[in-house]
């Protein structure tokens, strides 16, 4: 069997099955197929690529195909009920050096992703969502089962003496792929470009869930609804209205962050459906109590007021966390731009100094926690080894952009592309917080188009693969996740055993900017793999709500606050299935989440009287409502690889939807009918739309 320039053959020995790879005369390395310990192997060929093999335990069945990536499939039908303990990994690198540049971290997709002088570049993928019967079977959960250390990788079966793999029932317990590339990445952008392009290959080659539609629009409606007027959701002090952090948790102080995080998408949603919002007005009045004169800056808490912190802040009430000062002012940076407030711009401005201060006092490397006012480092590192929070030196350089197109002083450029630099040579220990390592791979994008540099473009792409590497590529079919879907969600943190719905609404509004400014100067793969992400998120964070899930799926004691199900108000936490949902609590501060993902897959066609969506991003709409047919064309992002839906909605739904055709290049798209009465059209990715669209 050959897979480009590589040669995959299948050998056996009394033990084990293999399938080797090679791109020469000696295979560098072996994934195992099946195995047999105590030597009862036998092997019976079926038809191409297929094996039937019997052991003493029980018969597995492999299937093989390499279209553009190997892809290996395995069943096993125990004879008796079976505990796998002690399973071997699968993948057997035959090198003698090599390396491994990142692997499975706790739920995150199953992969290896490695290289060597001796093949090129690799990435191994288990598939967990094939495999979610057995896990379902053993009570087990596929959390860090890929990893290893040079020269044995890959995947072991997880196992449950309680619930040993039942007789008589054949349970799929292995959904590999590989992709290869001849290759070696040494650099920040050829290690990140190998990992996005090998991520890409994979992901086009898994049995991918379609999402379903929802009515985004409504939840935010009553989100809005539930803002303004629940008093679970606001806090009263000195005179001015502010947002919890959540729902019906009233014993911590006020945030900044919170406050910028759901003012921003209010107001896009605002302009978005024609009507003033109310709360957002008052909201806005508070800002400048967080405003610290003595700093001359943005802080987290009003007016001297400050959350007790953790122990190694030894008790004082003047700490701060890195990306929370820079966060904070990127949002009002945004802020000021979208209402051209002067009283926000100048203390914006005065901000900058002290931000810029405490950048210079650490070097562009930012520690966990600070003291404020003598900038004493509390934490220096996140983890031990891997150090503080790193991706904060682009998060940072997004503010120094913002402060750029703002004032348009050249000092504010000089001071992002320092910042940026010191990305370099970090390789997967980029991100700290995912958001803001999304925020740095906006920032170095930017950067490259404003200066030319490549190594800019590089390190955007260091920073997307090390998101990317958090994510969650799998459908979590078992135990509490069968009322909801978990496939290509991000953990926010590189630790975190859950999704979480803020930092999805930032990944989706970052990535969805990201492709507006790169366009088709990035790479196919990354065109791909954010416009997936931008499709996926529309079905999976419908199930932050919990008025969407089932109450057993729901935490009864979350850990602030409390869980209202008839708030439109998402929460924080999506979990493993094993786990419940919303332990920490109904984020007030992710709300944004609705009015958020409304504003930009949804658009009003006032000729027609109907909605128009889009589930990928899509941009440079146009409308020509004095023509009949109304003709609408849109630029879709991603790439042709992989399709996007594009739905018009009848605002009345007692009215049929209009009739119609797509067109793409010369390709006419004929549409469906769907069982809601919109009109749906199926169009690549990466491609120019033309609706043709008339009145029935």
């Amino acid at each position: 069997m050959r897979l480009g320039s590589y040669t995959l053959r299948v050998c056996r020995t009394d033990a084990n099955l293999w399938l080797t790879l090679a791109n020469g005369p000696k295979p560098f390395a072996a994934l195992r197929l099946a195995t047999a310990p105590d030597g009862s192997l036998l092997v019976e060929r079926s038809p191409e690529g297929a094996y039937n093999v019997a052991t003493s335990y029980g018969r597995l069945r492999v299937e093989l195909s390499a279209p553009e990536v190997a892809r290996v499939r395995v069943w096993l039908s125990p004879f008796s009920d079976l505990v796998l303990s002690g399973w071997p990994r699968d993948l057997l690198f035959l090198t003698d050096s090599g390396t491994i540049h990142t692997r499975q971290r706790g739920l995150r997709s199953g992969i290896v992703f490695a290289s060597a002088a001796d093949f090129g570049s690799m990435m191994y993928f288990q598939n967990y969502s094939s495999l979610c019967e057995y896990f379902t079977a053993t009570g087990t959960s596929p959390a860090d089962c890929v990893g290893g250390l040079w020269p044995e990788a890959g995947f072991t079966l997880p196992s449950n003496e309680r619930r040993p793999l039942p007789a008589g029932r054949e349970f799929q317990v292995s959904d590999a792929s590989i992709s290869l590339s001849p290759d070696v990445p040494v650099s920040d952008g050829s290690i990140a470009s190998a990992y996005l392009d090998h991520f890409a290959a994979v992901y086009c080659a898994l049995d991918r869930p379609e999402p379903e539609y929802h009515d985004w629009p409504h939840m935010a409606e009553q989100t809005i609804l539930n803002l303004t007027y629940s008093d679970e959701c606001r806090i009263e002090q000195r005179g001015r209205a502010y947002l919890a952090p959540y729902a019906g948790d009233k014993t911590k102080p006020p945030e900044s962050m919170v406050q910028l995080t759901v003012l921003l998408p209010t107001y896009e949603y605002a302009a978005w459906s024609k009507t003033a919002v109310s709360f957002a007005e008052q909201i806005f009045r508070s800002l400048p109590s967080f405003f610290d004169a003595e700093l001359n800056c943005f802080t987290r808490w009003p007016e001297g007021q400050c959350d007790p912190g953790p122990p190694d802040v030894r008790g004082s009430t003047r700490y701060a966390d890195s990306w929370y000062i820079y966060h904070t002012l990127f949002n009002v940076a945004r802020l000021v731009k979208r209402t051209h407030d002067t009283a926000l711009r100048d203390l914006f401005r005065r901000s900058l100094g002290y931000a810029r201060r405490v950048a210079h006092r650490f070097e562009y490397r930012f520690p966990v926690f600070f003291h404020l006012d003598t900038l004493e480092i509390f934490r220096a590192e996140a983890r031990e080894g891997s150090g503080g929070e790193n991706d904060v030196s682009g998060l940072y350089a997004s503010v120094m952009l913002q402060a750029y197109d703002i004032f348009g002083e050249p000092e504010w450029l000089d001071e992002a592309e320092r910042a940026a630099d010191r990305l370099k040579g970090l390789g997967f220990n980029v991100g700290y917080q995912m958001n803001s390592t999304g925020f740095a791979a906006d920032a170095t994008l930017r950067l490259y188009f404003l200066t030319g540099r490549p190594e800019y473009l590089d390190l955007s792409y260091l920073c997307l693969a090390n998101v990317l590497d958090n994510a969650w590529l799998w459908d979590c079919r078992y135990g509490n996740a069968r009322a909801y879907s978990t496939f290509f969600g991000i953990f926010p943190l590189p630790d975190a055993p859950y999704l979480a719905a803020y930092e999805e609404m930032e990944n989706s509004s970052k990535f969805r900017e990201y492709l507006r400014i790169g366009g088709d100067d990035i790479l196919p793969s990354v065109r791909l793999l954010l416009a997936e992400y931008c499709r996926h998120v529309l079905q999976r964070a419908w199930y932050y709500y919990p008025s969407n899930l089932p109450r057993q799926a729901l935490a009864e004691h979350p850990k602030s606050g409390r869980i209202f199900a008839d708030l439109a108000v998402p929460l924080e936490d999506l979990q493993e299935g094993w786990q419940k949902c919303g332990q920490v609590g109904q984020e007030i501060y992710g709300s944004g989440l609705a009015p958020a993902l409304t504003v930009r897959h949804y658009a009003y066609l006032e000729a027609l009287d109907c909605t128009l969506f889009c589930d990928y991003p899509a941009f440079g709409l146009r409308v020509s409502e004095t023509t009949h047919p109304t003709i609408v064309k849109l630029s879709i992002a991603g790439d042709g690889r992989a399709c996007c839906s594009i739905r018009v909605i009848p605002r009345d739904a007692a009215r049929p939807a209009p009739s119609g055709t797509a067109r793409v290049g010369r390709t006419t798209v004929s549409p469906t009918s769907t069982p809601q009465g919109h009109l749906l059209f199926r169009v690549p990715g990466g491609s120019t739309v033309r609706l043709l669209l008339s009145r029935r």
